[in-house]
């Protein structure tokens, strides 16, 4: 008999899986990718709006903690929506206010964008637009200051790209754009997607949290690929779920350490992602 929180697993899969009707937008190694934010919202206030079904751009927060819609509108008066951000505050420890951020899902077949490219127009003071990895670093920094002409601005890091803050006032943001990196190799546990020597619960709901809610990318995007179809989608933690509580099919390649043995275009950020054996 289903427990009470193997239903609730099984009722936030059927759920999540409306989610997969929007097609994300992905490009190669090298080659550039663009969305404009007016192509997919009207004018109007959000909360948190998504891109490309992969971009997901959260409001800011004020130091009270009460969320700061974004706005899409006509900053400009040119005819065309820009996506609005009125006041964004840098992240405070000592109250509740946060910037604007935009979070990455896998853009690059799997895994995050080594540079991306704001087209944006400011109307106060100077603005930071700090990009972080997986576990909140800074990665790389950049300012813009005033002007009603359109600027560019640019982040890029190697490793990926997990999101970026944008601390400023009076953005208006007409695109972005993004670049992949090329794949890497390592050894890795299949499964074991929070990289702690074992498989457990906590392996599928990263895999789950990511896709859906805006979580942190797992960091080896291999071991997450349960079914070794090289993609990451809802159907590896489907597959992990039931393998752990319903008796079905181990990770493809088995249970120990190994080296990818098909060609895709997935890969480890993580050194040492098998560790444990």
């Amino acid at each position: 008999m289903a427990t009470p929180r193997l239903r609730s697993i099984a009722s936030i899969v059927v759920l999540l899986a409306a989610a997969l009707a929007i097609p994300p937008a992905e490009a190669t190694a090298g080659s550039p990718i663009c969305v404009r934010p007016s192509d997919d919202y009207p004018a109007g206030d959000y909360p948190s709006i998504l891109l490309a079904g992969n971009i997901v751009v959260f409001a800011p927060r004020a130091a009270d903690g009460a969320v700061t819609p974004l706005r899409m509108l006509d900053s400009d008066v040119d005819g065309e929506l820009e996506l609005f951000i009125g006041v964004s505050l840098p992240r405070n420890r000592q109250d509740d206010a946060a910037p604007a951020r935009v979070a990455f899902r896998p853009l690059c077949a799997g895994r995050q964008p080594t540079s991306v490219t704001f087209r944006f127009s400011q109307g106060g003071f100077e603005a930071t637009w700090t990009a972080r990895s997986i576990d909140g670093s800074a990665l790389d920094v950049a300012t813009s200051a005033v002007s009603a002409d359109v600027q560019e601005v640019t982040l890029e890091h190697p490793s990926g790209i997990f999101e970026i803050e944008i601390a400023g006032i009076r953005i208006a943001i007409e695109d972005l754009c993004w670049r992949c990196g090329e794949t890497t190799s390592a050894q890795f546990r299949r499964g074991d997607s929070t990289l702690d020597g074992v498989l457990d619960i906590g392996d599928p709901v990263l895999v789950l949290a990511f896709l859906f809610l805006g979580g942190r990318p797992p960091a080896c995007l291999d071991a997450a690929d349960f079914d070794d179809s090289g993609e990451l989608d809802i159907g590896d933690a489907i597959a992990e779920l039931g393998y752990l509580f319903l008796g079905g099919r181990p990770p493809a390649g088995g249970l120990g350490c190994i080296e990818d043995p098909t060609r895709d275009p997935l890969d480890c950020a993580a050194d040492g992602a098998c560790g444990a054996n």
